[in-house]
């Protein structure tokens, strides 16, 4: 399980993320095949508790750029989506509530960042958009009590799919796209 925590989490839920195949991968990139996997917790703007400049983040994100061989592919799972993408939140005022830093960063490395699943603004959960060479997820659910959670399973083997996982309290059923 590769995970990142959101910007509501308090520190006794981000120390949970901990045991046999479970990885924060905010602190550690992961490897599998020819991806590397790279994290970004929490969001650049309130409301939360758990928040970044956006320096912060650019730093964060070159720090790790540093501790993946030239030859990876990289997928990110940020909390938070880019600016402009996905990203228009309702909630707490109509607007833009992504990083321009991990815009920035997805536009210096266009040609090796293969997909951002993020999250974060829930009326944008469910979502898929392209930009440039990079495939934008928003798999947030809608925060509202009785709605089904959402999961991506994403399909990368020459032409990407997404498959969606709807989960209700009571199973799951699926949805292609």
């Amino acid at each position: 399980m590769l995970v990142v925590a959101g910007n509501d989490e308090p520190p006794i839920v981000k120390s949970a993320i901990s045991g046999k195949n479970v990885y924060d991968l905010h602190r550690k990139p992961i490897f599998a095949d020819k991806y590397c996997f790279i994290g970004l917790e929490g969001a650049t703007s309130p409301p939360g508790i758990l928040l970044y400049s956006e320096k912060e983040v650019w730093l964060h994100l070159n720090q790790k750029m540093n501790e993946i061989p030239d030859d990876k592919e990289i997928i990110i799972i940020s909390h938070t989506p880019p600016y402009g993408l996905l990203d228009v939140g309702i909630r707490f005022g109509i607007g833009h509530k992504g990083s321009k830093s991990l815009l920035k960063f997805i536009d210096k490395y266009t040609d090796r960042i293969r997909a951002v699943v993020c999250g974060h603004i829930h009326s944008q959960g469910g979502k898929i958009t392209k930009y440039k060479h990079t495939l934008i997820i928003n798999c947030a659910s809608l925060d509202i009590e009785g709605e089904p959670g959402k999961l991506a399973i994403i399909y990368i083997n020459g032409d990407t799919k997404i498959e969606w996982e709807y989960i209700y309290e009571w199973g799951a059923h699926s949805k292609r796209i």
